[in-house]
C-alpha cells in the first residue's frame, strides 16, 4: 500500500493543536491576571501535565507511523511491480500461444 508523505499528514494536526493551545494560553493569561494563589497553580500544573502528555502521545504516534511506513511501498515501487506483473503475464500468454500453435 502506498503512503502519503509525513509533512502532508501532520500539517492539519499541528494547526489544530496550535489553535487549541493558543486559546488555552489566552485563558490562562486572563485567569492568572485575575486570581493569585493555590487556585492558580493547580490549573497551571494540570495544563502543563496535559501538554506534556499530548506531546508524548504525539511523539509515540509519529514513531509508530515511521515504523509502519518502513514496510509500506512507495508509489514508484507499486508501478514497478505492476509493470513486472504485466510482463510476466505477457510471457505466460506467449508461451500458451506457442503451445497451442504447436499442438495443431
Amino acid at each position: 500500500m502506498a503512503y502519503w508523505p509525513e509533512i502532508i499528514r501532520d500539517k492539519p494536526f499541528v494547526s489544530v493543536l496550535a489553535v487549541a493551545m493558543g486559546a488555552v494560553v489566552a485563558w490562562v493569561v486572563w485567569f492568572v491576571g485575575t486570581l493569585w494563589g493555590p487556585a492558580v497553580w493547580v490549573p497551571l500544573t494540570a495544563l502543563v501535565l496535559t501538554c506534556v502528555a499530548i506531546y508524548a502521545w504525539y511523539q509515540a504516534m509519529r514513531e509508530a507511523r515511521a515504523l509502519a511506513a518502513t514496510d509500506t511501498f512507495s508509489f514508484a515501487e507499486v508501478v514497478v511491480r505492476m509493470h513486472a506483473r504485466e510482463r510476466a503475464q505477457a510471457l505466460i500468454n506467449a508461451e500458451r500461444r506457442e503451445r497451442a500453435l504447436a499442438a495443431r
